[in-house]
């Protein structure tokens, strides 16, 4: 139950931020949604809108300004906001692959970056990021999407060493094919742009999901991620994300902690505590 907790969640606008954003208000917390568009506000019951385009540095600014002014403190923030593209590495535009890294991973990094100072002035609080099994696997003509994800893993994982001592805690879960509406803003390429990639492209208007559910199960399967204890970092969320998490070796964190302790040499800063 978090009656009490303060939470900020971007992309509420649909699909998984939106159930994410239902779903925590609805436990009694007090849930700061962001959205681009705020005329969509009025769907979601029970949330405090904000203004939130990630790509926007002053929004970001103006909305972590919000609700420290309002609330005095942020327990969590969700990194959900992302968008998509599909196709071939040779025939996606650069403005394109530009576009989808400014949302998925500069996105992120701004909204972490505002919240992180008050995370530390009150010793705690918990950063969330919506990552993606294309963090782990990146599939033909996925590439641009998983690359942004990619990228965003390791921004997870560096970032979780770097901020422990203040008693912050970085989480990335990785969903895979649930139906989180984000097919339908996707970028694809005209098919008559698609030349020797033809075949693949026919492939690549075929639904993404694979039966994984709903954006509502993919929620209750992340809130269930985070209130997971253990200070694992990755977390999958169903056997087809466990499969792969055990076929690539990502079980094993606390070896991989190990590997870079070692290489880093910085232990001393992993196991001092400001809190």
């Amino acid at each position: 139950m978090r009656h009490d907790e303060v939470i900020c969640i971007s992309g509420c606008s649909s699909g998984i931020g939106r159930a994410l954003a239902e779903r925590f208000a609805a436990q009694g917390a007090t849930v700061y949604a962001g959205m681009r568009d705020l005329k969509k506000a009025a769907e979601i019951a029970g949330v405090e809108p904000l203004q939130l385009d990630v790509t926007r540095p002053e929004q970001i600014r103006a909305a972590l300004a919000s609700i420290e002014q309002r609330s005095g403190r942020l327990d969590m923030l969700i990194n959900n906001a992302g968008i998509n593209a599909v196709g071939p590495w040779e025939i996606v535009p650069t403005e394109v692959v530009r576009r989808v890294f400014d949302v998925n991973f500069f996105g992120a990094v701004g909204l972490t970056g505002a919240a992180l100072p008050l995370m530390r002035r009150q010793h705690g609080g918990t950063i969330a990021l919506i990552s993606s099994l294309s963090a782990h696997l990146a599939l033909p003509a996925g590439g641009v999407y998983a690359a942004s994800k990619f990228a965003l893993d390791a921004f997870a994982e560096s970032l979780s060493y770097e901020v422990g001592r203040w008693g912050i805690r970085v989480v990335s879960v990785s969903p895979g094919g649930y139906e989180s509406g984000l097919d339908a803003a996707t970028w694809r390429p005209a098919a008559q742009g698609c030349g020797p990639y033809a075949p693949l492209f026919e492939a690549l208007h075929a639904p993404s999901g694979t039966g994984a559910g709903t954006a509502w199960d993919a929620a209750d399967r992340i809130m269930a991620a985070l209130d997971d204890r253990s200070g694992r970092l990755r977390h999958p969320l169903d056997e087809t994300g466990r499969d792969v998490f055990r076929v690539l070796g990502l079980e094993s964190e606390s070896a991989r902690a190990a590997v870079i302790r070692k290489a880093s040499g910085l232990s001393w800063w992993f196991d001092q505590r400001e809190y």
